[in-house]
């Protein structure tokens, strides 16, 4: 269940934009188009709407979500010198050859997740991964890249299960 998205620096989106699909404290209608998460922390709306002007980024907002959604599922099919699905904001000098960002927080099973990274065309220079088992985040991926040193620095990853380092 998505809680939140948020992409900074992506085609016409030059500043951090969000959907949330976090509940205002209206009581209307409240059984029928709010979701209560099972620890009664979070309440969710059923549906949202993005609305707004032409030519405002309403497109571009779900293109991000999309490009974030390729970027995940094909990582274990790039190869070093592919390029990955990153337009930054364009109308500006200081953005062209800035970064991207996405972040996204979510619900599976009950546990709340926040995943995000910062890239570029070429590489991804940050990602993490938090998760929220019992409430407190728990840090489960952190790596950033290290232009210096051209290499990532990994943080401790011991939550994740598996063959050892597979997934660096």
């Amino acid at each position: 269940m998505l809680i939140e998205f948020s992409v900074k620096n992506f085609k016409s989106i030059k500043e951090q934009q969000t959907l949330s699909m976090a509940a205002t404290s209206g009581s209307e209608l409240l059984e029928s188009n709010i979701i209560r998460s099972l620890d009664n922390k979070l309440n969710l709306v059923r549906t949202a709407a993005i609305y707004g002007p032409n030519a405002s980024g309403k497109t571009n907002l779900i293109k991000a979500l999309e490009a974030m959604q390729i970027i995940i599922l094909t990582s274990s099919k790039k190869q070093l010198g592919d390029l990955l699905e990153v337009t930054p904001y364009l109308f500006s000098q200081e953005t062209q050859k800035s970064p991207s960002e996405f972040s996204i927080s979510f619900i599976v099973q009950n546990i709340r997740y926040q995943y995000g990274f910062i890239a570029t065309k070429e590489q991804v220079l940050e990602e993490w991964l938090f998760a929220y088992p019992k409430g407190r985040p728990q840090e489960w991926i952190n790596r950033k890249y290290v232009i210096d040193a051209q290499k990532y620095e990994w943080g401790n990853m011991d939550k994740l299960v598996g063959p050892k380092q597979i997934w660096q």
